[in-house]
């Protein structure tokens, strides 16, 4: 509903593995996933979180959510 992650009012869609990336480097990765009958996606937002379990020690870690939305 809105464009921040809260783990306890938002649905996780889909965990990818990404892999280990090189300080610098970025990867590109499709979701796609199907909403259960009756559902519409309009007006909600996508937000992907990386590194959510914070296992990686990063000297930024502000950088670890990437927000799309609102769907038309």
């Amino acid at each position: 509903e809105d464009a921040a992650w809260d783990e306890e009012g938002d649905t996780m869609l889909k965990t990818i593995t990404v892999g280990p990336l090189r300080p610098g480097t970025g990867v590109v990765r499709r979701l796609s996933y199907r909403l259960p009958t009756g559902q519409n996606a309009s007006g909600q937002y996508v937000i992907a979180v990386i590194d959510a379990i914070h296992a990686i020690l990063e000297s930024d870690e502000t950088n670890n959510t990437l927000v799309f939305g609102p769907i038309p």
